[in-house]
């Protein structure tokens, strides 16, 4: 009789989109375009990474006068 194997689920990776529901359709299109590169990019690299890869978008947000 052979025993059963217990299976541990571990994370390989976690996104995180801040204010998603905020955003714009165009903010939409833009951060799904920006999230397509990075998995093509670490398809190409992924024998030169190190044990964790981290990317960031950023973007310039307008300044706002407070009155």
């Amino acid at each position: 009789m052979k025993l059963a194997e217990k299976k541990i689920r571990k994370n390989a990776a976690i996104v995180t989109v801040f204010d998603a529901a905020k955003m714009s359709r165009v903010g939409c299109k833009t951060i799904a375009a920006w999230l397509r590169k990075q998995a093509k990019w670490v398809e190409q690299n992924a024998a030169q990474l190190s044990s964790r890869y981290r990317a960031t978008y950023t973007y310039e947000d307008a300044e706002r006068d407070e009155i």
